[in-house]
Parts: C-alpha cells; sequence; structure tokens
C-alpha cells in the first residue's frame, strides 16, 4: 500500500544520491526502477492479472517507474481471508474478521473481503 510505495520511493532516492543510477527494487509486488535495464534500454514491469494468478493483464517499461504490479489481489487482508477460510471454514473467517473490521462498516467489509475469496473456495 502506501507505506510500501512511500519506502520504495525514499530507498530508491538514498541509492540514487549514493550514486546508483540503475536500479530495480521489488517490495512485494510494488515496484521502483530508475535508469536503465541495460545500456539503452527500459526497464519493463509485468502487471500480474487480478483473476488468473499466472497471467498478467498489461507489461509497461520505462526509466523512472512506480507499478503496483499485483493490483490488491495479494493485498493482507485477501490472504488473510482465504488462509483463515482454508483453515478454519467461512463461520470462523466471518467471526474473525467481524472483529478486526474497522468500525461502522464491519459488515460492508468482511462481505467485500469474502466476495473476493468465496470464488477460490469450497464449501465447508
Amino acid at each position: 500500500g502506501l507505506v510500501k510505495g512511500w519506502a520504495l520511493e525514499r530507498a530508491s532516492q538514498r541509492l540514487a544520491e549514493a550514486g546508483s543510477r540503475d536500479h530495480c527494487l521489488n517490495a512485494g509486488g510494488d515496484v521502483r526502477v530508475r535508469g536503465a535495464a541495460r545500456p539503452a534500454t527500459d526497464w519493463t514491469v509485468g502487471i500480474r492479472h487480478p483473476r488468473h494468478a499466472d497471467a498478467l493483464c498489461a507489461v509497461v517499461g520505462g526509466s523512472d517507474l512506480a507499478v503496483a504490479t499485483s493490483g490488491g489481489c495479494l493485498a493482507s487482508q485477501y490472504l488473510a481471508a482465504w488462509l483463515m477460510w482454508s483453515k478454519a471454514g467461512e463461520a470462523a473467517t466471518r467471526d474473525a474478521l467481524t472483529y478486526a473490521a474497522p468500525v461502522g462498516e464491519k459488515a460492508d467489509y468482511v462481505e467485500r473481503l469474502l466476495a473476493r475469496v468465496r470464488p477460490f473456495m469450497t464449501p465447508d
């Protein structure tokens, strides 16, 4: 999210200040590139398809670029929901997510998470 992007930008700035003209940083799917992959060659970054883990939906290129490559499909709350459901079932997952959900939006938050992971789960 925002913190990873900020951290990558800061790291890239520090590398540039230290003399690194060409670098690629990856923090869990957030990518920051600067300079060239090879002399006179832009970096290329694949964007993961949100519904097909083994496919790309786009490829972007450039020499000064920041990209979120997974588009939220690997966001921690979705992984947590999937893992909990895999281990404890839907009802226990709903209870745990409701406990942790932001006050004032618990029902919507839980339904949104469960709706995203439900297609990948088998019924209890």
